[in-house]
């Protein structure tokens, strides 16, 4: 691959990106017109965005799963080429980490509140190092502990 086809590359991820945060501004958009609309005040926008969050996750995957997925068609990547052992993990990945991990978080949301929910969010970093170290035998950079360190830190004095 040359460098003009990884600029190529690079310019159409910006596009895609750009194209993913105006989705998410006009999803934040329509949260608060259709919360003032019908029930009255803008404030009713939280209530109702927050009783749809399941149902903007799958909205979101399906949307992020599609665009991928004619990206890669596009780009001329394989959708088919891969081990059989390879498949085992992709049903794995899409329902553990994703469908579990958004499910666990939108109830998280709704019972101990966003603040603390994006307080926790901020060690998933520090817990992937740490497990890569484990079960992977990846090595820790000093820059890795210190970050990871400062970053424990500031969650403890949160909690």
């Amino acid at each position: 691959m040359n460098s003009r086809n990884i600029s190529v590359r690079s310019n159409e991820l910006r596009r895609l990106i750009r194209a993913g945060t105006a989705f998410l501004i006009l999803d934040g958009i329509a949260c608060l017109y259709f919360g003032s609309k019908f029930h009255g005040n803008p404030g009713a926008a939280v209530a109702v965005c927050h009783d749809y969050a399941n149902l903007y996750s799958v909205v979101v995957f399906f949307v992020g799963g599609s665009v991928l997925l004619v990206y890669s068609v596009l780009s001329g990547f394989s959708l088919t080429n891969y081990d059989s052992s390879d498949w085992m993990y992709f049903p794995l990945l899409a329902i553990i980490p994703t469908i579990f991990g958004q499910y666990f978080f939108n109830r998280l949301l709704k019972s101990i509140g966003a603040t603390t929910v994006s307080v926790g969010i901020i060690g998933e970093p520090v817990l992937a190092i740490i497990l890569a170290y484990l079960f992977l035998g990846e090595t820790i950079s000093v820059f890795q502990l210190v970050g990871g360190l400062i970053t424990l830190l500031g969650m403890l004095l949160y909690f």
